[in-house]
């Protein structure tokens, strides 16, 4: 039963980034990419928070791997506020997406 419970929630997480990513890469309006860009930092670091928090307390190398994977969306973070949109997108796209893989396979 737990096991199908942990298997409709990783679907379902895969499936709001899936949306969320696709969402920020096709905003046109500012505000909404404003917020697109937003949402889809606190969903890296919500990934980076169920890593981290889902390995055992000695796998102490894939735990600092996923804090960079965070600092990752952390840098794109920063080149959103100094204007530079593109980079931030790719940034925190490559965050969200090494945090899914990190989370589901290893």
């Amino acid at each position: 039963m737990a096991l199908g419970i942990l298997l409709i929630f990783m679907i379902s997480l895969f499936v709001v980034t899936l949306i969320c990513v696709a969402l920020l890469w096709i905003a046109k309006r500012e505000r909404f990419n404003q917020v697109m860009v937003w949402l889809c930092f606190l969903i890296s670091w919500y990934i980076v928070y169920l890593s981290v928090s889902s390995l055992p307390t000695n796998y102490i190398i894939s735990k600092m791997i996923a804090w960079l994977i965070g600092g990752v969306s952390l840098i794109g973070m920063g080149c959103f506020f100094k204007k530079k949109l593109l980079l931030a997108k790719i940034f925190i796209t490559l965050s969200i997406s090494l945090g899914i893989i990190q989370l589901f396979f290893f």
